[in-house]
């Protein structure tokens, strides 16, 4: 839905759009993988949580967010939480995009490459953040279901 209004930024000089896109793919990668870790005893669980993780890094994120991330709703959170806050990172820093294209890790190619430190720093958000928070998220939700 974004497409008009990407390819006009483009015309204008870059879109600030494309980036947020990708590092939310990167987000549900991150979040997904999480899950695989939680998950250690249930093989299917984490078969899937890696595969999907792996997709969704390469820009497909549909497996890991029907499969994995609101299956539980908490990862799903987690990478919410990762992705807003990447976002504004990349808002701030001014990070502009040349084009559109893949989404997660290869993203950067279609970034201007003056904005390349400030993606990759993006990016390391992205990942990191939606790890910590869903696990933190996994933590209380368990002592939630406890009592």
């Amino acid at each position: 839905t974004f497409l008009a209004v990407d390819l006009q930024l483009i015309a204008q000089g870059g879109t600030m759009i494309w980036p947020m896109i990708a590092l939310s793919n990167i987000a549900q990668g991150s979040a997904a993988v999480t899950m695989m870790f939680l998950n250690r005893k249930d093989e299917k669980l984490k078969s899937l949580s890696l595969s999907s993780a792996i997709s969704a890094w390469l820009g497909v994120t549909e497996p890991a967010l029907f499969g994995v991330n609101l299956r539980f709703m908490y990862p799903f959170y987690g990478a919410l939480i990762g992705s807003a806050l990447a976002a504004v990172y990349s808002t701030l820093t001014g990070v502009l995009a040349n084009s559109i294209g893949i989404g997660g890790l290869p993203a950067f190619l279609a970034i201007q490459p003056k904005f390349w430190i400030n993606y990759i720093i993006a990016m390391l958000i992205a990942f990191i953040v939606p790890i910590i928070a869903t696990y933190v998220l996994n933590k209380s939700n368990l002592i939630k279901n406890k009592k």
